[in-house]
């Protein structure tokens, strides 16, 4: 979506209300959105009225977007609260390659729980974990926990700060459902 000559279109010609507006009618594209947020570079502070909120760490996120030519690693905000989500930032460049906007997506974490139900495992057990404060948190999980005695398999996964970590039984199998 930050591609997309429409979306460049809005920021090059809109003001706050209108990507505001752009915002909402561009969010149902995203299944299990919570909020979309359209905002111009610099433009914007911790936000507390609206749900999910527009945390520090979100505004950690979007200066790390302002600041870099890559891409901004996904990850949980506000996790164990009732306000907890995945955010997603990605930035919005016009055709000389400027920022101009940046793309605030937060979804529900409960999608990425459906996503792991959605796996029938044998004889397995996966989470999917992000570091936090010298911790790590199971942010989603599936498979009989009691193999968790075991040597796990722990990898990382691209465009996040999660690790997925597996640990197998004696002939583990994983299938979609």
């Amino acid at each position: 979506m930050a591609q997309k000559p429409e979306t460049i279109a809005k920021f090059e010609h809109a003001d706050t209300d209108n990507l505001d507006a752009a915002a909402e009618s561009l969010q149902s594209s995203f299944a299990h959105a919570k909020l979309l947020r359209l905002l111009v570079p610099g433009h914007y502070e911790v936000d507390s009225t609206t749900n999910p909120p527009l945390s520090y760490a979100s505004l950690d996120m979007l200066r790390q977007a302002e600041r870099s030519t890559g891409p901004v690693s996904a990850e949980v905000h506000m996790f164990g609260k009732p306000e907890q989500h995945i955010v997603m930032v990605q930035q919005v460049n016009n055709k000389g390659s400027e920022l101009i906007g940046l793309l605030h997506l937060s979804l529900s974490l409960d999608y990425l729980q459906q996503i792991m139900s959605g796996l029938t495992l044998d004889n397995a057990y996966i989470e999917i974990r992000q570091a936090a404060s010298g911790r790590e948190l199971a942010i989603a999980k599936t498979g009989n926990e009691s193999f968790q005695d075991r040597a796990a398999l722990v990898t990382g996964i691209n465009g996040t700060r999660w690790n997925l970590v597996y640990w197998a039984g004696s002939s583990a199998s994983i299938s979609e459902t």
